[in-house]
């Protein structure tokens, strides 16, 4: 996919859309990767992606990626990233933490946090066990972060 399938989200006012450059799951390395006059496929989408709109712009990079999100960060410094990986899938936090090179960034940390009590005997214990591992998730992330300054 390409422009065609991103320009009708670009002309949206207030909206932001986010562009799949390097995923978080083990098929990144199907095609993310692959090299074209040395540069790997995924910086070829962000790359392209930026020339249609900079500002209205940002990319998925998993957190499993520590060397790429910091090559990204330092390379891309006004671009958003998202950062799936964490939670569930296992990425460091600490390791995406360190390689980060600017502060636009959103981490997604969803199935480890909504699915963090299977057993909650009801709609309370399942609420309060949500609420309590996102301010953890929160909490540590703001910890390292704090560390890393």
């Amino acid at each position: 996919m390409g422009q065609d399938s991103v320009r009708p989200f670009l002309r949206r006012k207030n909206k932001f859309v986010f562009l799949l450059a390097l995923t978080s799951n083990y098929g990144a390395n199907d095609f993310q990767f692959l090299k074209i006059n040395k540069t790997p496929f995924w910086e070829h989408v962000m790359i392209k992606a930026l020339n249609w709109n900079s500002e209205k712009i940002g990319f998925v990079i998993g957190a499993n990626h520590p060397d790429e999100l910091k090559h990204a960060t330092k390379t891309y410094p006004d671009s958003i990233i998202l950062i799936p990986g964490i939670g569930a899938q296992k990425g460091s936090l600490e390791k995406m933490i360190t390689a980060l090179q600017h502060e636009l960034f959103v981490i997604n940390q969803s199935r480890s946090i909504i699915y963090c009590n299977p057993k909650a005997k009801d709609e309370m214990e399942l609420f309060e066990s949500v609420r309590d591992a996102a301010k953890n998730a929160n909490d540590e992330i703001n910890r390292l972060l704090s560390e890393k300054k």
